[in-house]
């Protein structure tokens, strides 16, 4: 990608250390840009977004984790995994992480459910619901699917989206429902979202999703390097995606124990959503 695309994201990871240390959580406003001209209504910038998401196609990759977290009893968790990720869309998602060989933590979706576990003694937690209810009750635990599926490229923008010009990007605002927003940053020269804001009811951010390094996949963009901030648990991810190709998965894989929620047997902590997002302890 070109110069202006690194100079972006550097900004926002300045603008994220402020963030952190002035311990506001509004949105900020940036420095001038390099900048393309963009889109100038609200309808094209969600014809853009939808038909991103539109031509996602299967990917597999390996690569690398970090994972900072504080465990049930407040330490601070700081860990290097290797990863492997199956995405077939629309929906379906297999996530490991494993230290030596050891899964350490997993995320997956299917048509059905989606399901995110730890197992590290310290936390050895285990949270799973039904879909479409329970999409966005995860969004700020440790990890979340949803939110890495839409890291990796399936952006759905509402039909409430506004468009508005920030600095050198243009940025997309909708509903995600129950007074709660979304926003997406998005370069105007190749129009792929740099940034994913989760905002609360007061318009303060929850969490954030920092995306780079776009790879071309196939004939789709893909981020090769995911930066995932979620503030009420202070967890910190940051995601650095290998040997990223299209997966075309066989009827077995699609139908078999990749994208199939597992059992939750050995977890401490049991937990399945209802349909208020409450954790509803097994």
């Amino acid at each position: 990608m070109t110069s202006h695309y690194t100079k972006t994201i550097s900004l926002f990871f300045i603008f994220l250390a402020v963030f952190f240390i002035s311990g506001c959580s509004s949105t900020i406003v940036p420095a001038e840009m390099l900048s393309c001209p963009g889109f100038e209504t609200d309808a094209d910038a969600i014809s853009a977004l939808n038909r991103h998401r539109e031509n996602a196609i299967g990917l597999k990759a390996g690569g690398q984790m970090l994972l900072e977290y504080y465990d049930n009893s407040g330490k601070l968790r700081k860990e290097n995994l290797g990863i492997a990720l199956r995405f077939f869309p629309p929906d379906k998602l297999f996530f490991r992480g494993n230290i030596l060989s050891q899964e350490v933590v997993r995320l997956g979706t299917n048509t059905d459910e989606l399901w995110v576990q730890f197992k590290p003694a310290e936390i050895s937690s285990y949270y799973w619901g039904r879909r479409p209810g329970a999409d966005s009750c995860l969004d700020y635990q440790r990890l979340s699917p949803s939110n890495l599926i839409e890291a990796i490229g399936m952006v759905n923008a509402g039909d409430d989206a506004k468009l508005e010009k920030w600095g050198g990007l243009d940025v997309v605002t909708f509903s995600r429902g129950a007074g709660k927003s979304k926003k997406i940053y998005i370069d105007r020269c190749d129009y792929l979202a740099r940034r994913i804001e989760y905002l609360d009811e007061r318009g303060d951010i929850e969490a954030v999703t920092e995306l780079d390094d776009y790879q071309l996949i196939e004939e789709n963009f893909v981020p090769a390097k995911i930066g995932m901030i979620e503030f009420q648990k202070s967890t910190h991810v940051e995601l650095t995606l290998s040997n990223i190709k299209k997966f075309e998965p066989t009827g077995a894989q699609l139908t078999g124990k990749l994208f199939k929620r597992p059992e939750p047997k050995g977890f401490k902590n049991i937990y399945k959503l209802d349909e208020d997002c409450q954790f509803d302890s097994q």
